[in-house]
């Protein structure tokens, strides 16, 4: 059997947080037979796609199943996801849209997808971003280099805090030294 993208999506996440299928299926409220068959080319629901989006712990693998299920709906428009690279470059970012509008005019589906997408960027607006900052200030509590380099073109706005600074001990707090 030919795993679709979201199979391999769940897989992968599956694989590198150390869960099942089932567990992914349980964090979204589904039940491990609507994830099996979803893996291997059923279309979800709106709303159990949705679940499954927005109720993994880790907010990366709610992003990379949203793009897996985006990568399948556009094989099944008939297109090669080559045709349309998902990736974080945004360089061309006003043409994308241009053409999803476009294409959105004559296509139902395509266009229910926009605003299925549209809906969960307006419930989680700053994800990337938070996201972001939120990894910079872990690599900088513990002396590392962030992994988040790449994603500074995307967010410029988004600048490394400040190392932590040890707090001064206030006077008479600490212990009395014997004499």
């Amino acid at each position: 059997m030919s795993l679709t993208h979201l199979g391999k999506a769940v897989q992968f996440i599956a694989g590198t947080r150390n869960t099942t299928a089932t567990q992914i299926a349980a964090n979204a409220g589904l039940s491990q037979v609507v994830i099996s068959r979803a893996c291997a080319g059923t279309r979800l629901e709106a709303k159990s796609l949705y679940a499954l989006c927005t109720s993994q712990p880790d907010p990366r693998d709610n992003i990379d199943l949203l793009i897996a299920h985006l990568r399948d709906e556009i094989e099944r428009a008939g297109h090669s996801t080559a045709e349309i690279e998902v990736t974080a470059d945004t360089s061309n970012i006003k043409d994308d849209l241009r053409l999803l509008v476009e294409e959105a005019k004559y296509d139902p589906q395509l266009r229910g997808m926009l605003h299925q997408l549209a809906s969960f960027l307006r419930t989680h607006p700053m994800q990337a971003e938070s996201l972001m900052v939120a990894e910079e200030q872990e690599a900088y509590a513990a002396g590392t280099r962030p992994r988040t380099d790449s994603l500074r073109a995307d967010f410029p706005e988004a600048t490394p805090p400040p190392a932590p600074t040890p707090k001064p001990a206030a006077p008479g707090s600490g212990k009395a030294k014997k004499s």
